[in-house]
């Protein structure tokens, strides 16, 4: 009796069912995305502050913010090609790594060229979180799991703007800028030894699951060509403008105006104006896994669920 070549592997296909190494992998990612986050709003909640340390005007305080975002989209493809060309594991643990040296260097410093420098570093490893866990699901979960997976990393990755809103505020306001923001760093690192130890690219590549090798023979791709059909793809520019619109209004108050203008203009406390950022990342996440599902109803009409969203968020904003 001839021996079979291969045998199926008796182990689950995360492909297939959500295992607990599918989602230990998720997690450690998420928990990356989440101090992504943290980092990317603890700027906002401290704006007043950094007009002191760094004695500046606010319209120069607002080059913080803009440098770091501007990074961050800039990298969004150079990023995706580093993925793709060295996985989604690598990339989280130098990103996290990057912005922990990033958060340092800010919470060291007095000087302003260096501070804009080191808001650089931090958008350049922020670009690296959400990207990667995204490249994860697909590879962990189930395919028409993967809309949920997304909507709840999204919502959860705004635990990062609670930290943000409510312990590091308090932090900020207790021991003074250096300790807060080397505390931050400090957590940022801690965060990439986890990934580092927790997150595989695949099941394969962890050794939990193995399927037989199949030959392929299908020609690469330069990065121009691989840029033309991303491009010229009407789901790319669709995705783009749903993402803009959903979350322009409110990354700008998080993230440059919203503290400022509450404590400085309207009066509030900061343990006020924490509890509206708190009340913001509740709703976030409250409301994302019903997205997820919503998106996975709408099937080829997310456009039209996207733009009723959009236009209750308006009236919202004008309210």
């Amino acid at each position: 009796m001839s021996t079979p070549e291969f045998e199926k592997d008796p182990r689950p296909n995360p492909r297939e069912v959500v295992t607990t190494k599918a989602l230990t992998v998720w997690i450690a990612a998420l928990t990356v995305y989440v101090g992504a986050i943290f980092g990317r709003t603890s700027f906002g909640v401290a704006g007043v502050e950094a007009i002191a340390r760094f004695d500046v005007d606010a319209s120069r305080i607002a080059v913080f913010a803009s440098i770091q975002i501007g990074t961050y989209a800039l990298a969004q493809v150079p990023t995706g090609i580093l993925i793709d060309r060295f996985g989604p594991r690598r990339l989280l643990v130098i990103g996290a790594i990057i912005m922990g040296i990033g958060q340092l260097i800010l919470g060291l410093t007095t000087s302003y060229g260096v501070a804009i420098g080191a808001r650089v570093l931090i958008g350049a490893g922020d670009a690296t979180a959400f990207l990667s866990v995204m490249r994860l699901l697909p590879f962990w979960f189930p395919l028409h799991r993967t809309p949920m997976f997304t909507a709840v990393t999204a919502a959860f990755g705004q635990l990062g703007q609670f930290l943000s809103a409510v312990p590091f505020l308090w932090l900020l306001h207790a021991t003074g800028w250096t300790i807060a923001f080397v505390s931050l760093g400090s957590v940022v690192i801690l965060i990439a030894i986890v990934a580092a130890i927790s997150v595989a690219d695949s099941p394969e590549s962890a050794g939990v699951y193995s399927e037989p090798s199949v030959e392929k023979d299908e020609p690469a791709l330069s990065i121009g060509q691989r840029m033309k059909l991303a491009l010229s793809s009407r789901a790319t520019w669709q995705g783009f403008f749903i993402h803009y619109a959903g979350l322009h209004a409110n990354l700008v108050f998080i993230m440059m105006w919203g503290v400022p203008m509450m404590t400085e203009a309207m009066g509030f406390s900061s343990a006020q104006a924490g509890m509206v950022l708190t009340i913001n990342s509740i709703a976030m996440i409250i409301v994302s896994p019903f997205h997820g599902r919503l998106s996975s109803l709408s099937g080829r009409h997310r456009d039209i669920s996207a733009f009723v969203l959009s236009l209750l968020h308006l009236l919202a904003w004008l309210w």
